[in-house]
C-alpha cells in the first residue's frame, strides 16, 4: 500500500450509518495539501476524522467505482492525525482514562499498583521482570519483522 504525508485542510462528514452488525460508521471527504504545500487535486475519503492543519502520515489506496469514479482512501498510520474520538485512538484514550481512575482508587485504598508501566515488573518482580529476550526461538522476536518485511523496506509510491 502506498504511503505519503498530507496536511488536511478539510474533513467533512459525507455519509454515516449503521452496519448489519449494529456498528456505527462514518465516511469523510478529505481535502489536503502535499508536502510542498500544493493542493491535492484527487478525490480523497477516509473512514475516520482526520485532524486539520497538521501533517499526517497516511496509507493511500486507490478505489475505482463505475458510479463514483476514481477516489483515494486515506488512512492515518498508527493513529497519528486521527480525530480524538475516532477509531482505535479514541478507544485507547478511553482505556487510559479508565486505568488512571482505577489506579487512583487502588492507591487511595492503600493497594500498590501491579506494574511500573509497560513491561514493568511492579512490586515483587514476577514473570517478565527481566524483560523479553532479544530473540526468541528461530530468530523471532523484537529484532525480527516477520513476513511483512522491515520498516526500512521501500514502500509503494503514493499518487500524490
Amino acid at each position: 500500500m502506498a504511503t505519503t504525508t498530507i496536511t488536511p485542510t478539510k474533513c467533512q462528514l459525507i455519509k454515516e450509518g449503521t452496519s448489519a452488525s449494529g456498528k456505527a460508521w462514518a465516511l469523510y471527504e478529505i481535502a489536503a495539501v502535499d508536502r510542498q504545500g500544493a493542493p491535492i487535486e484527487h478525490k480523497m475519503k477516509a473512514w475516520v476524522s482526520i485532524k486539520l492543519g497538521e501533517p499526517v502520515d497516511v496509507e493511500v489506496e486507490k478505489e475505482e467505482s463505475e458510479k463514483y469514479g476514481v477516489s483515494y482512501k486515506v488512512s492515518p498510520k498508527r493513529g497519528r492525525g486521527a480525530g480524538r474520538h475516532s477509531g482505535l485512538a479514541g478507544a485507547v484514550d478511553e482505556l487510559r482514562a479508565q486505568v488512571e481512575e482505577l489506579t487512583a482508587r487502588l492507591e487511595a485504598a492503600g493497594i500498590p499498583p501491579m506494574s511500573d508501566g509497560p513491561g514493568g515488573a511492579g512490586p515483587g518482580g514476577g514473570p517478565g521482570a527481566e524483560g523479553p529476550p532479544a530473540e526468541g526461538p528461530g530468530g523471532e522476536g523484537p529484532g525480527d519483522d516477520g513476513p511483512g518485511g522491515s520498516p526500512g523496506d521501500p514502500e509503494e509510491e503514493a499518487p500524490f
